[in-house]
């Protein structure tokens, strides 16, 4: 039992549904250590990063059908909203959920194309797999404005239209040669010298960080936390760094990246003193920006209207999932 206890956090029911011939409904757990060893590290009670029950089973008690049967719309086919329609289904609810892009997943997608971050794709491989196996309608390619939402009568309507893309506001952040982390992780082409900028304190960075060196890029990290990846669990931050020592990164705590030009960047560290890394490329790696045009032009014309994850407030993975599932329990 004690080899299996991750496994057991992200799915308790793990061993009746073997005996059951249920396999493929198990929450396969992912080894992130974000909501149990990270949780544990930093506030003390455990959950899962994507079984949002796990640790609030007083509180949460085990689904049971709405009293009333509702059209429930669901606009973002990220994790959160991908956990929303699940759990309103499972609860009885006439699910539909729309997605304006090609596919679901939302920006897992692009953090599972960094190195050692591709087991994130199973939450979204399990959670389209549920959603399909109840029934939710799932339209891809399909956006949304308010007047279209109000035309489909709904009931109820959570909006998981995520963040959008955002990069500091500071001098040359205009320039063609800077770029945001999406925009790398969706192919933009860098100069051999990449200035990284950090304002996440997480996975952002230091994936990008080593996604670039693989490549054969030279990286210089910077970060005004106190060290590189402050905000990763400590179990996964080790491995991080001895990877990204062996890739050859610069690290560069304590600076903040205040101004870029033509040549490089000027940071600026606490004691308010400045100096010039060479750059022929910059990324800029932020939460971005809570996506809210959607909620505030529905605002007091649905029934009932629940905003969840990146487009209430830029967070991660774990609240926008736990978000999603909280609002379809209160629908």
């Amino acid at each position: 039992m004690v080899g299996m206890t991750r496994a057991h956090i992200a799915e308790p029911a793990i061993i009746r549904k073997l005996i059951e011939g249920r396999g493929d409904e198990i929450r396969t757990c992912i080894y992130c250590n974000e909501s149990c060893f990270g949780r544990a590290q930093r506030v003390g009670d455990i959950s899962c990063v994507y079984n949002p029950r796990t640790g609030r089973e007083h509180l949460w008690p085990i689904l049971q059908p709405a009293t009333e049967q509702r059209r429930v719309l669901v606009i973002g086919g990220g994790p959160g909203g991908l956990e929303a329609a699940r759990v309103a289904d499972k609860r009885g609810h006439k699910v539909e959920l729309h997605e304006r892009s090609h596919e679901l997943g939302g920006q897992v997608l692009a953090l599972a194309r960094t190195p050692h971050r591709q087991g994130y794709l199973k939450i979204i491989e399990w959670l389209v797999a549920q959603t399909r196996r109840h029934g939710v309608d799932i339209r891809l390619d399909s956006e949304l404005d308010a007047e279209a939402v109000l035309a489909r009568g709904p009931d109820a309507v959570v909006l998981a239209t995520g963040a959008a893309d955002a990069a500091p506001d500071l001098p040359g952040a205009d320039q063609a040669h800077v770029f945001t982390a999406r925009q790398v992780l969706a192919g933009a082409n860098l100069g051999r010298r990449v200035v990284i900028g950090d304002w996440d304190g997480r996975h952002m960075g230091t994936s990008l960080a080593e996604l670039l060196a693989e490549r054969g890029h030279e990286v210089a990290l910077v970060s005004a936390t106190f060290f590189i990846g402050m905000d990763i669990d400590l179990l996964t931050w080790r491995p991080i760094y001895e990877r990204l020592l062996t890739l050859g990164v610069r690290m560069e705590p304590l600076e903040e990246l205040t101004a870029i030009d033509n040549d490089g960047v000027t940071v600026t560290r606490l004691n308010r003193t400045t100096r010039q890394l060479p750059a022929d490329s910059v990324v800029l790696c932020t939460r971005g920006r809570a996506e809210r045009s959607l909620f505030r032009g529905l605002l007091g014309r649905v029934p009932v209207l629940k905003t969840i994850g990146d487009a209430w407030a830029v967070r991660q993975l774990e609240q926008a999932i736990f978000e999603g599932a909280r609002a379809a329990r209160e629908i």
